[in-house]
């Protein structure tokens, strides 16, 4: 370089500058330097409120997921410690037992009533989980609970298939059909075979 020019910007220098800003940055948070008030800055009590907020959020948030996670392998438990829980959730359900439901599937699928014959079909289902105590039945369970539940069973695919029929019927407003409704009887038939 010849004598007046200098180098503007080199790469050692810029670490060494960086490293410089982080280091001040860190002594600012931690009162390595003299209080002095930012007017910038809300006021103390408001950032404590804040962080409470925040952090009663996140509690709330992670409680409910470890719920919903864990409810399903909590139920059986919970039945046997509150034996009236138990007694009023049976006094909710459905009187009818899994052979009436099937026999009211049967005659709304001879009536060309195919939705309301997989709907039949699906609380038979319901019954029969509960009867071969697979899954204890439960009026407030969701089709989405109900499918995650049934992830561990031996045969998952009949049961799941007759549940997200019943799920397309009830929420999506589909129209069942003959072939649907003959599969979700298909399927049944599957859960009874040895």
């Amino acid at each position: 370089m010849a004598a007046g020019e200098f180098q503007e910007h080199s790469i050692p220098w810029e670490i060494q500058k960086f490293s410089q800003r982080v280091g001040e940055g860190f002594e600012g948070l931690w009162g390595g330097g003299p209080d002095i008030p930012n007017p910038s800055a809300p006021p103390e009590w408001i950032s404590r409120l804040l962080f409470w907020i925040i952090l009663t959020g996140m509690v709330i948030i992670v409680g409910r997921w470890l719920y919903l996670l864990l409810r399903p392998y909590m139920r059986p438990f919970l039945d046997s410690l509150f034996p009236t829980q138990l007694q009023a959730s049976e006094a909710v359900t459905p009187s009818l037992t899994m052979s009436d439901w099937l026999t009211r599937s049967r005659q709304a699928q001879q009536r060309g009533q195919y939705g309301e014959a997989c709907h039949a079909l699906y609380m038979a289902v319901l019954h029969h989980l509960d009867q071969q105590n697979l899954i204890p039945l439960d009026p407030s369970r969701t089709d989405g609970e109900y499918l995650s539940l049934t992830c561990h069973l031996d045969r998952p695919n009949p049961y799941q298939f007759i549940i997200r029929t019943h799920e397309r019927l009830r929420f999506g407003q589909a129209q069942i059909s003959a072939e649907e409704c003959d599969r979700c009887w298909q399927a049944y038939d599957e859960l009874n075979r040895p």
